[in-house]
């Protein structure tokens, strides 16, 4: 439901009831839409091992942008509307689609098609890199609660953790993380581990073993109890630890990088929509290093599965 604290916003004689948060959200021009540039305008220099961002021609429209010039007008029947283009845009409705836009921003909790959400979601993305970065954040985990999209989840849960990387907020890498407990760790994960200063459990190295090629998962899959236990101990003989040095050993400034979409927002320059990325899962010590420690997990479990063996004969 929306918050009860509201705000009034104008747009030309249509006005809505918004959450103060959303109305702070909201990019709206009095300039004329007309003619509309795909493109913002905009240069940006984002380092991610430093975070520091620069920015030149701050950007003025986005596709999320509520021209006060372009027409509004309230439909007989909503169900008729048809749905929004792909990679849609405010100025790119048409007016009666405008009002349902306006119309669902009182409650954007509301069930609505996917692409109206992307047309705020965009500038979302923007208030991440240059706006107010803590409402932004709240707002998005807010519509992920709401909108079930794959396509919405899967750009919204790179950009959130990309952006707090770049905005150096391991607060929020740290919200992100116990928000979404994973049994599958990716790269993003391990770059926001990495971030955050922590090391990596045997069950932390079984999760991010699926993502790693050339790994014998045979006893993973058939005893994976036995196997972490082996695993664990494989670590304390190595380490004098239960635990992977993880952050300490390997920074990210030695590794390889791979291009990946990260940005819904299509007016982002290339540069920051599909950065470099660097990657733990692409040729890097550290998964030669887990590749090893699962060949000696693997040899371990052999032994304490025959011990086992032994021990319900002689019992």
């Amino acid at each position: 439901m929306i918050s009860t604290s509201t705000e009034i916003v104008p747009i030309n004689e249509f006005e809505i009831e918004v959450s103060k948060r959303t109305a702070k959200l909201l990019y709206i021009s009095d300039k004329s839409s007309s003619p509309f540039s795909s493109g913002i305008g905009i240069s940006l220099n984002i380092s991610l091992i430093d975070g520091k961002v620069n920015v030149s021609n701050v950007p003025t429209v986005d596709p999320s942008t509520i021209y006060l010039d372009l027409p509004i007008q309230k439909p007989s029947d909503p169900e008729d509307i048809p749905r929004p283009n792909y990679y849609p845009s405010y100025s790119g409705l048409n007016p009666l689609q405008r009002w349902l836009y306006l119309n669902w921003l009182r409650d954007i909790s509301k069930p609505i098609n996917i692409g109206y959400v992307f047309i705020y979601y965009y500038g979302l993305e923007r208030q991440l890199l240059l706006g107010d970065f803590d409402l932004a954040f709240d707002e998005i985990l807010f519509l992920q609660n709401y909108h079930n999209n794959h396509s919405f989840l899967s750009y919204s849960n790179s950009a959130l953790p990309y952006a707090c990387l770049l905005r150096k907020r391991k607060d929020k890498l740290e919200q992100l993380y116990q928000l979404r407990p994973k049994t599958t760790i990716e790269n993003f994960d391990l770059l926001l581990i990495h971030s955050l200063g922590y090391d990596l459990s045997a069950r932390n190295i079984l999760d991010v073993s699926k993502n790693i090629s050339g790994i014998n998962k045979r006893f993973i899959i058939s005893d994976p109890e036995t196997f972490e236990k082996a695993l664990t101990d494989c670590l304390k003989a190595r380490y004098n630890f239960p635990f992977f040095p993880f952050a300490s050993r390997f920074p990210i400034d030695v590794l390889l990088r791979r291009q990946e979409i990260i940005f819904a927002n299509i007016s982002f320059p290339p540069e920051i929509r599909t950065p470099d990325i660097p990657n733990y899962l692409i040729g890097s010590p550290f998964t030669r290093e887990v590749r090893e420690l699962i060949s000696e997990a693997h040899e371990k479990t052999k032994l304490l599965r025959k011990e086992k063996r032994k021990t319900k004969i002689n019992s």
